[in-house]
């Protein structure tokens, strides 16, 4: 591990590692006992969280200067393409408080 580790996704054979120092790291995992590291998918730092649907890799992060949500095309997992990157237009997200009555299940 080149950074720091802050989320894992599972999709088939395939880990996704999400970095906050910057990037996905894709590994195949067709053998657990001999797991192989295929390629990094360039983010800008602060990657938060990942997500695999649909052969589309989309990924963000929480960094000012960067792009808030990055999609890869990772049919070929081997090698990811880049799609699309949007900004977020803050990096906060705010969320309403839940009532007393929801939290009284």
């Amino acid at each position: 591990n080149a950074g720091f580790s802050m989320k894992l996704h599972l999709d088939g054979p395939y880990l996704y590692v999400a970095d906050l120092s910057g990037g996905v790291r894709i590994h195949d995992l067709s053998d657990p006992a001999a797991p192989v590291f295929l390629t990094e998918v360039d983010t800008p730092p602060n990657t938060q969280d990942a997500a695999i649907e649909g052969g589309i890799l989309y990924s963000v992060n929480s960094n000012q200067s960067g792009n808030g949500l990055i999609l890869t095309d990772v049919s070929d997992p081997a090698a990811p393409v880049a799609t699309v990157a949007r900004p977020f237009a803050t990096d906060t997200v705010h969320m309403p408080e839940p009532s007393p009555e929801r939290l009284n299940w």
